[in-house]
């Protein structure tokens, strides 16, 4: 989910989030990343596409997992370079 606000009344400033939910099987995790950036019009957040797309990449790609369990396997950690 996408929220923005062009000029936060209290701050002055312009505010975009992203946030993610996902249920887990006790709980659920929120998981969010957010930008204070200058007031802005239609045109959207002066926002770097590459911080973008990082960002939705690590928000699309999360999930609950369960070290060990086949049911909700954890995804295998990335290779150290």
């Amino acid at each position: 989910m996408n929220l923005g606000c062009k000029r936060n009344r209290e701050t002055g400033v312009g505010e975009t989030r992203y946030t993610k939910a996902i249920q887990g099987d006790a709980r659920v995790y929120i998981l969010t990343q957010a930008w204070r950036t200058p007031t802005y019009g239609d045109q959207g957040p002066d926002i770097p596409r590459r911080e973008l797309e990082d960002a939705l990449g690590f928000l699309t790609t999360s999930v609950a997992c369960v070290d060990g369990d086949t049911a909700h396997p954890c995804p295998a950690a990335p290779v150290k370079k």
